[in-house]
């Protein structure tokens, strides 16, 4: 191979190196890396920002050509919107949603109400439920004292059971005492006399 050609590809390959080790250094340079993650997270969100917008595009095209055909054979067939509607009506009307409606009310009303501010009725709520919580107070407290009154008298019932001589304990003992035949047979009533058993 002739002399100049020689040098003239060493003198390629010794640019060729010159030009890899500038580029090595450029890549491995920190302001390199930052830049270029910079850069893709750049792209990814615009992608995703792209794709976001385009499925948010296509599905309110797609619901406005929904709603654009439904009116349009509402409109070319306005019998079968009635019995939509009297079937709808109908169902309402014998089976009516309550629990639904009031599930939906409540949520609503919870959405709208503001922390702190009472909601209108509220303060007939509080004293309702007061006025439960009384009336629950006063039955408990009834309740205690009649079962008192209850105890009281059985008990008084009882020691009257165990003081006062009936038929069978008298028989039971020895019969009548001769006090009591006699009045038996002259006709008389017995009377006993009154304790605080009989009042």
């Amino acid at each position: 191979m002739p002399h100049p050609e020689l040098d003239r590809l060493e003198g390629d390959v010794r640019e060729a190196r010159r030009r890899l080790k500038s580029d090595l250094e450029a890549l491995r340079a920190p302001e390199t890396f930052s830049s270029f993650k910079e850069d893709v997270i750049g792209e990814a969100r615009q992608s995703r920002d792209d794709i976001v917008a385009n499925v948010k595009e296509a599905a309110a095209n797609r619901a406005e050509r929904l709603v654009a055909d439904i009116k349009a054979r509402a409109a070319a067939n306005p019998v079968a919107v009635g019995a939509i509607a009297a079937g709808v009506a109908w169902r309402i009307l014998r089976k009516p949603p309550i629990t639904t409606m009031l599930v939906g009310y409540g949520l609503i009303s919870l959405w709208r109400t503001k922390p702190g501010q009472p909601a209108p009725g509220a303060e007939t709520v509080y004293r309702a439920a007061d006025m439960v919580i009384e009336a629950k107070e006063q039955a408990e407290q009834w309740g205690s004292e009649a079962g008192d009154v209850i105890a009281r008298h059985r008990g008084r019932r009882s020691s009257c059971n165990r003081d006062s001589p009936t038929l069978e304990r008298r028989r039971g003992r020895g019969g009548f005492t001769s006090n009591h035949l006699s009045a038996i047979a002259g006709g008389e009533r017995l009377t006993k006399p009154r304790t605080h058993c009989d009042g």
